[in-house]
């Protein structure tokens, strides 16, 4: 991993967290428990989220399928009660990306929620106490409508925007 790693970092960039995980592109009309599931070794930098398909043998830099910026990315679910962490992500391309962990990579999963979730301090609920007076700080706009305006941005919703994303070509589906 540390090999495939160097390739692909830049100057100045560094490895944060790194484990397996599982990953499908969800689609429109398709149950996510009908999505096909690859493994892939991700690998969180201090600027970018890499991720590797899993296949056996060292991992090399041509195995690299994801090479973006956290920008690129918005948090849409986390799911933490089930037997595997799930983390739904929503590219600024329009591509609606799902991440499984098990519970022994779970930290990769936290750290990947944690550079996603872009929620501001100010429109976290203040804690309820009697003395406590209602925050007058702006809300955040609800997931929903953050999610239609970034599919308003991307267009078709089956139409596969980026072709870097899981090494698909751009296409109807």
């Amino acid at each position: 991993m540390a090999d495939a790693a160097r390739r692909v970092l830049v100057e100045g960039e560094r490895v944060v967290e790194f484990g397996y995980c599982w990953g499908a592109q969800r689609r429109e009309h398709l149950p996510l428990v009908l999505a096909r599931r690859d493994q892939y070794l991700m690998v969180l930098t201090d600027r970018r989220l890499l991720l590797f398909t899993r296949r056996s043998g060292p991992v090399q830099a041509n195995d690299l399928v994801i090479g973006k910026r956290y920008q690129t990315f918005e948090l849409d679910k986390v799911h933490r009660a089930r037997p595997l962490l799930q983390v739904r992500v929503n590219a600024s391309t329009g591509a609606r990306m799902v991440f499984e962990f098990r519970p022994s990579r779970r930290r990769v999963g936290d750290a990947l929620v944690r550079r996603l979730d872009r929620t501001p301090i100010a429109a976290l609920p203040a804690p309820t106490t009697a003395a406590a007076e209602p925050s007058a700080a702006p809300a955040a706009p609800p997931r929903a409508e953050r999610s239609a305006k970034a599919s308003e941005r991307a267009g078709d919703d089956h139409e596969v925007a980026d072709p870097t994303f899981w090494g698909a070509s751009a296409h109807k589906t």
